[in-house]
Order: C-alpha cells, then sequence, then structure tokens
C-alpha cells in the first residue's frame, strides 16, 4: 500500500479540468482508517521506517493524516467526523503544493516575501481549489481554510 504514491496521483489530477476530487480523497481516506483498524502499528511504521520516499509535502501529509486519525479514535469520534477529518487532513496543504517540498529545502533566511505571502494564503486557496473540485462537505472545507 504506496499511500505517497496514490496521494500524488490525487494531487497531479488537481490541475485537471473538470477533476472531481471527492471520491479520490474519500478512497484514500477510507484505506487510511481501514489500516489503522486492522494494523496500527504497521501503518505506523509505514510511513516512518521508508527511507525511499523523497516526497516531504506528500509524507508528511499522510503522516499528519495517520497521527490525526489516530488521535479522533482515542477520543471516540464517531466514524463520519473521523471520516471528513481524513479528508481534511489529506488536503490540508492542497494550496501550496509543490512549493511546499522546496520550502522544506530552504533555510528561513532563504525565504522571500512571496514564500511568505503563499503560506498566509494557501488555507483559502486550498479550500477554493476543493470547492472548484466538488467538495460540499462544509466542514472539510472550514478544517482546509482554517
Amino acid at each position: 500500500m504506496n499511500l505517497v504514491a496514490q496521494l500524488n496521483n490525487i494531487y497531479s489530477k488537481a490541475t485537471q479540468k473538470d477533476y472531481s476530487i471527492v471520491s479520490d480523497i474519500s478512497g484514500l481516506a477510507n484505506k487510511i482508517i481501514n489500516g489503522l483498524d486492522n494494523d496500527a502499528d504497521m501503518l505506523i511504521g509505514l510511513v516512518h521506517l521508508r527511507t525511499d520516499l523523497n516526497n516531504y509535502a506528500l509524507t508528511r501529509t499522510i503522516q499528519n493524516t495517520i497521527f490525526a486519525v489516530l488521535t479522533a479514535k482515542r477520543l471516540n469520534w464517531e466514524g463520519g467526523r473521523i471520516h471528513t477529518l481524513a479528508c481534511a487532513c489529506l488536503t490540508q496543504n492542497i494550496g501550496m503544493f509543490p512549493l511546499q517540498n522546496d520550502l522544506a529545502e530552504k533555510e528561513k533566511s532563504e525565504l522571500t516575501e512571496f514564500h511568505y505571502q503563499q503560506i498566509r494564503l494557501h488555507p483559502i486557496k486550498g479550500a477554493k481549489m476543493l470547492a472548484s473540485m466538488g467538495v460540499k462537505d462544509q466542514k472539510w472545507l472550514s478544517a482546509v481554510a482554517l
């Protein structure tokens, strides 16, 4: 199960005209939720022990999703709420992808005003992108926008 490659495939479609992201992200969210239900330790290890992954932004997104879902499960959130959380986590930084990989390699002193502007604007940009790709779930959009 290469979650990073699957997310990369979804993000690469995001620039296509009339692409609806909902079913692809929902399916990946379900895969992560079910993977955590079946063997959480294996899934946690998978995203932390792989050294051949060179996409910081997407690897970090998968890691954040796994830990957010685990936390929600520990808090006894209901299934629909966990699913919305997973979808929001998987798309949290879509508004600044692929810039995020570039930023991960820069020192703070190397960041320009353009970089800071993109960082500040990416939540709203991401929510608008998702809405244009068919996301109607207001909780999902709100979580990304915040």
